[in-house]
């Protein structure tokens, strides 16, 4: 049995996903969210130790949020369409949600996030 995942938002006080995944292995990193029809508003891709992505094949835009190594945000892109490119040298991890989650959320630079275990 595995733990579910989800993102609280230390600093503002919500869930910024219900759904946390983590992308570990560099196939899982590779893949991303290519193959997917639409993220869930509730779903987050967390890529551990990376600070760019791009949008080749993908159907949707998402929010991009970079983090530093504590999950602290460093930059938000919001609403990254297909086909496009993004990066900040500085982050240590990139977390890949529904476009427009950030803004719903009030995800704002300098928040801490936090990774919560969920026993199923």
């Amino acid at each position: 049995m595995t733990d579910q995942l989800r993102l609280l938002n230390e600093t503002r006080g919500n869930v910024l996903v219900d759904d946390l995944q983590i992308a570990k292995s560099p196939w899982s990193k590779m893949k991303g969210l290519l193959g997917r029809e639409r993220l869930d508003e509730d779903t987050g891709l967390l890529i551990e130790f990376c600070n760019s992505i791009h949008m080749f094949f993908m159907k949707f835009p998402i929010d991009v949020v970079y983090l530093d190594r504590n999950l602290i945000v460093e930059n938000i892109v919001y609403e990254l369409q297909p086909w496009g490119v993004s990066s900040h040298r500085r982050a240590a991890h990139v977390l890949e949600i529904a476009a427009g989650r950030a803004k719903a959320r009030e995800l704002k630079t300098s928040d801490r996030l936090k990774i919560e275990h969920l026993e199923n």
